[in-house]
């Protein structure tokens, strides 16, 4: 499909979702666009069912409700684009850039997601079940009341790099001190509790886990396994798995 003709089909696309009457909704199921420029479009509701998206440019396009089932979007560029609520069943995202995408409520029930980025994107209530997710980096992301049944998960570390936020004050402590077994001082947390700089101004190291921290629970100790504390952030966050 050349550039012309796929300018046309959106810019007809866009028409339909300001008038509804006028224009006529995209209609691009099993279309070729693999490698095809479509940063910043509004796609909203557009029908890309099992479309060919290998390595297109969607950065910061708008996704909203699209039907892309069965689509390939392997090694597509997806940073900050929109797919909430859009349908990914049995998707192909491996090696994709979901970086700071939202997708919040996506249906990705099967999808492929080997090595995908999602760091700082939102799955808060995604379906993720069966979906897999080995080598993904999900640093920073949302999963809030995501579905992760029967999915296929990178290592518990990389899962407590998720963005936890709040959490009860037992499960934060024990997070803590997992996050100083990572560090290359743990004495630095007590320094810090005590009224001193963040531990991690004057490494090279990244927090081993994302959470909001209290300096008041702070007490040194032994840590938990990380796929336990993984397990009970699950339960507190509210994740099927």
């Amino acid at each position: 499909m050349d550039v012309k003709e796929i300018k046309k089909i959106i810019d007809d696309h866009e028409t339909w979702l300001r008038c509804n009457y006028n224009g006529t909704r995209a209609s691009l199921q099993w279309a070729d666009l693999q490698g095809a420029n479509l940063q910043g479009a509004d796609l909203r509701k557009a029908n890309l069912y099992e479309a060919n998206l290998q390595g297109a440019n969607l950065q910061g396009a708008g996704l909203r409700k699209a039907n892309l089932h069965g689509a390939n979007l392997q090694e597509a560029n997806l940073q900050g684009a929109g797919l909430q609520w859009a349908d990914l069943q049995g998707t192909n995202l491996q090696e994709a850039d979901l970086r700071r995408a939202n997708l919040y409520g996506t249906d990705l029930h099967g999808a492929s997601l080997y090595g995908v980025n999602l760091q700082g994107a939102d799955l808060h209530g995604a379906d993720l079940r069966g979906a897999n997710l080995r080598r993904a980096d999900l640093r920073g992301a949302n999963l809030r009341r995501a579905d992760l049944r029967g999915a296929t998960l990178p290592s518990p570390t990389m899962m407590l790099s998720v963005r936890w936020e709040f959490l009860s004050d037992e499960l934060t402590a024990d997070l803590m001190r997992y996050d100083a077994a990572c560090h290359p001082d743990s004495a630095a947390f007590t320094r810090w509790a005590k009224g001193g700089r963040c531990p991690y101004s004057d490494v090279s190291v990244e927090r081993a886990a994302y959470f909001e921290e209290s300096k008041k629970l702070w007490k040194p100790g032994p840590c938990k396994r990380p796929y336990d504390l993984m397990v009970r952030c699950f339960n507190e966050c509210k994740i099927l798995y």
